[in-house]
């Protein structure tokens, strides 16, 4: 799981299936038309990450619950090639374009094990080892050949004398009986968010989505100030302690604690920061504002990011 992951999945419901089923692995997508980010990602105006950029071709079983290949765009020239090997086990298949990889993996031990034990580190896990993983379900001369078949018959091994020692003092195994073919599951996210803020702009917007899911109230701490005049949306959050004065608009923004908002402020699409002071007359959109910034001045900034401590307009 990467550092800039937010979901709001329960992570049991993930790991139930894991439990469950007893793969050696689990990889995590979400259906698009469930996020509020990957349609407003789609805008022309929308800053693009890599995993943006390119389109991601996640193959499935036909019932969907079996992850047979993933394969970025950037390795297809022309047309997508699969595998006779790949077809004779898996006559039927469904290939998505639209599916959110979430970059989240749930693997078995000796997975980790015999990437340890590889003579050349692995880079990416999606790019160079999933990849290859996914071959070895349905190529068990390729799966001999890397070495991943005696991991395979080891784990299943260690499985069954384990599932004999809990039957011996009494105790129902809690796992599936252990199988020696090797699979991996995908669990597909039909609901809730799911996203990864890789960019500046995916960080400001899982704000504002955030605001929708947590607060119905509108996001407004009981010790904020905020003058009866101003203006704002129900997608607002404003944190402890700021203070906001008269007649300013706030729309689709997140406000941090302990924050001084002068008269007439408009900020619309943007996130500040905690100890941020804003000078009257200020207009911010789409921008990032850090701790103990300073904007002074009837100053106007869209798409900006202001660094933590600067004092923007203020004497040198």
């Amino acid at each position: 799981m990467g550092c800039d992951f937010v979901t709001t999945i329960p992570s049991h419901t993930v790991l139930d299936k894991f439990r469950i089923h007893g793969p050696a692995g689990l990889a995590l997508f979400q259906e698009p038309a469930t996020s509020d980010l990957v349609e407003a990602s789609k805008s022309k105006e929308t800053p693009k990450s890599k995993d943006d950029v390119e389109t991601i071709f996640v193959t499935l079983n036909q019932s969907g619950s079996e992850l047979v290949d993933i394969t970025s765009s950037a390795d297809i020239e022309d047309t997508m090639k699969l595998r006779m090997s790949m077809l004779k086990r898996y006559p039927k298949l469904r290939i998505h374009t639209q599916l959110h990889d979430a970059h989240v993996y749930i693997f078995k031990k000796w997975i980790i094990d015999y990437i340890a034990s590889c003579k050349s580190p692995v880079g990416s896990l999606r790019a160079e080892f999933l990849p290859l993983l996914l071959r070895c379900q349905y190529d068990k001369r390729f799966a001999a050949k890397e070495g991943i078949e005696k991991f395979v018959t080891l784990s299943a091994q260690h499985d069954q004398l384990r599932d004999i020692k809990m039957s011996l003092a009494g105790v129902s195994p809690d796992s599936p009986k252990a199988c020696p073919d090797l699979k991996v599951m995908a669990f597909v996210a039909s609901e809730g968010l799911c996203l990864r803020v890789n960019t500046l702009w995916n960080y400001a917007e899982a704000n504002r989505l955030m605001t929708k899911i947590f607060n119905e109230n509108g996001g407004i701490t009981s010790t904020a100030e905020i003058n009866p005049s101003t203006q704002k949306s129900l997608d607002v959050l404003v944190g402890d302690g700021t203070r906001i004065n008269e007649r300013c608009t706030l729309k689709k923004s997140v406000i941090g604690n302990h924050c001084t908002i002068g008269k007439n402020v408009k900020i619309v699409n943007s996130v500040i920061m905690d100890y941020v002071i804003i000078s009257d007359g200020v207009q911010l959109e789409g921008c990032i504002v850090c701790n103990n910034a300073k904007l002074n001045g009837k100053i106007q900034l869209k798409d900006c990011e202001v660094g933590a401590g600067y004092d923007f307009g203020g004497e040198k």
